[in-house]
């Protein structure tokens, strides 16, 4: 009974939430365009570490946005934390076309930090400051 009325009181609050953003169009766009910057961003990390390990011209910046938003799009399907493995093997076999050799293994290992650890890191230290902040 619990969980049924927590799950209605969420379905209610996600409807009341989708009518309003169908009122309000601005923000619905709004939201729309900071999303497509944000992917962008989060998309476009591959390619400035090819470039910053010198190997950026061999890298189309269209091709590794779609690439990077393949391996994004696959590696939601995989239900473990931060899709660990899938993540991986989906970069390797989608930019093993552009980049060969040990550079492969370097970019992957730079943009997983960037895009997993590093945010996991600074996550934990933002937590624990937060948290001994409340104590004090």
């Amino acid at each position: 009974k619990k969980q049924k009325d927590k799950w209605e009181k969420t379905c209610n609050e996600f409807q009341e939430n989708f009518k309003y953003l169908a009122k309000n169009k601005f923000i619905f766009i709004t939201n729309i365009f900071i999303l497509l910057i944000a992917f962008t961003a989060y998309f476009s990390i591959p390619i400035c570490i090819t470039y910053a390990i010198g190997i950026g011209k061999y890298v189309p910046y269209i091709e590794s946005l779609i690439i990077a938003s393949f391996v994004f799009m696959s590696a939601s399907f995989l239900p473990v934390p931060g899709a660990t493995g899938g993540m991986e093997y989906s970069f390797m076999g989608f930019f093993k076309k552009y980049v060969k050799g040990y550079n492969i293994n370097a970019l992957l290992l730079l943009w997983r930090f960037v895009t997993y650890y590093l945010p996991t890191i600074i996550g934990g230290i933002v937590f624990v400051i937060n948290k001994s902040k409340k104590k004090s």
